[in-house]
């Protein structure tokens, strides 16, 4: 799981190369997007809810994740990935 902060170049490049991989299954998940309006706003994944959702990924990557961008739920879901 690709998770970033807000849409970015950096973001398609990275997103480009993991896709690039066919033996990667990718799910991505933009947490300033529910900020913006359509088209653009609540589009893609989002963050896993849950701990049994978050536990199916092999993998979490973050990608210009602040502290102000993840909520203390998702900080802490992270942790116990982690």
């Amino acid at each position: 799981m690709l998770v970033a902060g807000r849409p970015s170049a950096e973001l398609r490049f990275v997103k480009r190369a993991l896709h690039s991989d066919v033996s990667l299954h990718l799910k991505t998940a933009v947490l300033s997007l529910p900020t913006f309006s359509r088209p653009l706003g609540k589009a893609g994944t989002l963050f896993p809810a849950t701990w049994a959702e978050l536990a199916k990924k092999d993998v979490v990557v973050l990608l210009d994740c602040d502290a102000k961008t993840l909520s203390t739920e998702q900080a802490n879901l992270l942790v116990r990935f982690v």
